[in-house]
């Protein structure tokens, strides 16, 4: 049971640190919520947790959906980072099903253990003992595991620390967290917009719908509601990086852009 205890622990210190979100209004409260979200769970919830946010597999993440708006409920803008470890889908099927028996086995540990063993009787307690060190011996694999993942956790959070302390995103964290702003131009939904115009502008100007429909397809991930936004042409203007102009086809009013 001690062990199963550090297991339920460490899993709860993985959980509480590989999804974490900063708002310009508090920074850091999120974070000490996230944490605290795992507190009271048992076992299973854990688990359905890990299996949930912690492991991915490549179908797992390209059905995902985006992350919430860690500013969701206040005002100004926020940054959510999460640490996910991928695995192939048999690996996941794998990985899936021992902590399914891990969790069966917990509980049969902590609701039926004395109605299998006969404490009162020197057979029994020998039984109950031989037991009790098979089931600690199937934890132990278990609790390396989580360990490896803890590592994984924190060589990440280390690199990303380096990547973020770089000019670009330290400026860009610093204008999000400090200003409450978002600095456009280093963007990488900016970015996509320069990438989408070059690609398919005629006489130098390029259709929204049409980059927008390409932005989607490189760069799904890349929304407007994402920077506050409520359309593409929302995000064009806000930027102040591109020029918007709006030509008549038919009946139809069509946006078209460039870059300033």
């Amino acid at each position: 049971m001690l062990r199963l205890q550090a297991y339920e622990r460490g899993m709860k210190a993985v959980l509480a640190y590989h999804d974490i979100s900063w708002s310009a209004e508090s920074l850091g409260k999120n974070q000490v919520a996230c944490g605290a979200d795992t507190g009271g769970k048992t076992l299973g919830a854990l688990v359905n947790h890990v299996l949930e946010s912690f492991l991915t597999t490549d179908e797992k993440a390209r059905s995902a959906r985006a992350m919430p708006d860690p500013a969701a409920g206040g005002t100004g803008c926020g940054i959510r980072t999460r640490i996910q470890l991928g695995l192939s889908d048999d690996g996941f099927a794998q990985v899936e099903n021992g902590l399914r028996a891990l969790v069966l086995m917990r509980n049969n540990l902590v609701h039926h253990f004395l109605e299998q063993h006969d404490l009162e009787s020197l057979d029994g307690c020998q039984k109950a003992e031989v037991a009790l060190i098979a089931d600690s011996d199937r934890i132990k694999p278990h609790y390396d595991q989580l360990r490896k993942w803890a590592e994984e956790i924190e060589r990440t959070r280390l690199h990303a620390a380096e990547v973020f302390n770089a000019g670009p995103y330290r400026d860009l964290i610093t204008a999000l967290i400090v200003d409450g702003t978002i600095p456009w131009p280093i963007t990488a939904i900016v970015g996509a917009l320069r990438e989408a115009a070059a690609k398919l502008a005629v006489d130098g100007w390029a259709p929204v719908a049409e980059a927008a429909e390409w932005i989607a397809t490189k760069y799904p991930e890349e929304l407007p509601e994402n920077y506050g936004c409520r359309s593409w042409p929302h995000v064009l203007q806000e930027s102040r990086c591109f020029k918007l102009r709006y030509r008549q086809t038919g009946r139809q009013r069509v946006a078209w852009y460039r870059a300033r």
